[in-house]
């Protein structure tokens, strides 16, 4: 069991060389089966040297602080390559597909985070400097089959309260604001609101979001959204 509060992490190692690398996307929502339950990482080395990355699988679950709690759980996916090797300024896909639990009751939160491995070429540098070792962790919801995402939005002093009552991760992200006071309206997206969370509302959850400046005087709100 480990805890993770970081969505990057940087490991300190040896000698002074930092590889770098991007990976793609960062967030994806699945279905536990069928063409929604597999999709893809593509992670392009930007470095000037070879890079190996493995990918591990956690499971997330939130302690009553609401921290995050990780189990890890390969078994519950098909990584494909579970490692690679990666040149300098190359590129490589990794195919993921779900084969864990098909009766899950709501969505379910997983991380899958892409390692950087030491090789023996590293060890053998200059043992008075300092090299980092870059991990990036990426996340995937996992839903019930045919699961219609689902909130509902009220203002209450200043703040915008959204709710998910139903049993699948909320993408807020695709979804745009109406609010209105009296005769005037005024249509904002997710990042128009500058929320520093990543717009995904898990099931039985709320957020509480203080209205921008621009529609600090609104009445009531009305969602416009893609499901």
């Amino acid at each position: 069991m480990k805890r993770f509060c970081a969505h990057i992490l940087l490991f300190l190692m040896v000698s002074f060389n930092v590889s770098a690398y991007q990976v793609s996307p960062m967030f994806q929502t699945f279905e536990v089966a069928g063409k929604a339950s597999q999709g893809s990482y593509e992670i392009s080395n930007t470095g000037s040297q070879e890079i190996i990355l493995q990918a591990v699988v956690y499971q997330v679950s939130f302690d009553s602080l609401g921290n995050e709690v990780l189990n890890e759980s390969d078994d519950d996916f098909l990584i494909l390559p579970p490692q690679s090797k990666i040149a300098a300024q190359a590129s490589q896909r990794f195919r993921v597909r779900y084969l864990g639990d098909a009766l899950i009751p709501q969505t379910i939160v997983y991380r899958v985070i892409f390692e950087q491995i030491k090789t023996s070429d590293d060890s053998e540098e200059g043992s008075g400097s300092v090299q980092f070792m870059v991990n990036f962790s990426t996340m995937i919801f996992v839903s019930p089959m045919n699961c219609k995402p689902e909130v509902t939005s009220s203002i209450s002093n200043g703040s915008l309260i959204i709710n998910n009552p139903s049993s699948c991760v909320y993408d807020l992200n695709l979804t745009r604001f109406e609010f209105s006071s009296g005769l005037l309206s005024e249509s904002l997206g997710w990042a128009d609101l500058n929320v520093e969370t990543a717009g995904y509302l898990l099931p039985s959850r709320t957020q509480k979001i203080k209205l921008p400046k621009q529609v600090v005087d609104s009445k009531k709100v009305k969602i416009i959204g893609p499901y």
